[in-house]
């Protein structure tokens, strides 16, 4: 059997090709974006269940009386999400996948005896199985920069008192959210620095993880700057800062 890549190199490609034949589309900023704000927050919606974890859900599911913590399997809870996305009629996944057409996910459980759980779409001929949904989601969580979390509280005050901090922080991004696309800071950020070589017109056509790369190399640079100005001017002692975060080639 193939052994399955996790450290794969998405830089300036349009797409990517799984081990089963399956390839991942990677949309460019205005993709994503399109015509309205409301694509932009159905195309996150769309990628969750393969980059997100129970813990990423903490509030929602404490308020139904559920602990995050007993949904410890990472593909059964992708599985739970593709259920929960079934009533909506706009969340097609062939956006995620090349050459596929209207995309409407099955989980079915224990088909072969074995109390497995596969997700697939008949019509397409897609099958996901814990294999491939492991390579989808290591390839969605590097297109996107995203670090899958997996929590553990030791009692039930611990994981109340995280609750209420996690609702805390929700209110506050919510409070301090000037706009309902995430992406518009972001470009503003880069559009406005000097290191920056696209402006809002061209911006939109790079691949989000060429956009998100682009975003993380210009940051390391600065924090690498600043660090070794801070070392020049001796208020910071840089035989104390690791050797990776001040390679600008690490990001």
């Amino acid at each position: 059997m193939e052994k399955r890549k996790t450290n794969i190199s998405l830089l300036g490609r349009k797409s990517y090709t799984l081990s089963n034949g399956l390839k991942i589309h990677i949309p460019t900023v205005n993709e994503i974006r399109s015509e309205n704000d409301y694509n932009e927050i159905k195309y996150f919606k769309l990628i969750t269940p393969f980059v997100c974890t129970s813990t990423d859900f903490m509030v929602d599911l404490y308020d139904k009386g559920i602990d995050f913590q007993t949904l410890d399997d990472d593909y059964a809870f992708c599985a739970s999400l593709i259920i929960g996305n079934e009533s909506e009629k706009d969340i097609d996944y062939s956006k995620l996948f090349e050459g596929a057409n209207a995309c409407n996910f099955e989980v079915v459980q224990d088909v072969d005896g074995s109390g497995s759980i596969y997700i697939f779409d008949k019509d397409n001929g897609i099958i996901i199985d814990r294999g491939i949904y492991e390579e989808i989601s290591n390839v969605l969580c590097k297109m996107h920069f995203r670090k899958k979390e997996h929590r553990r509280y030791s009692n039930k005050m611990s994981l109340r008192k995280a609750v209420e901090f996690e609702k805390d922080k929700i209110k506050i991004k919510q409070m301090n959210k000037k706009s309902e696309s995430d992406l518009d800071s972001l470009i503003l950020f880069l559009c406005c620095n000097a290191n920056c070589k696209y402006d809002f017109e061209t911006i939109g056509n790079l691949t989000i993880y060429d956009f998100y790369s682009s975003l993380r190399q210009i940051q390391k640079n600065e924090h690498v700057d600043n660090l070794f100005l801070g070392g020049y001017t001796g208020n910071i002692d840089l035989t104390k800062i690791s050797e990776s975060e001040l390679d600008k080639f690490k990001i």
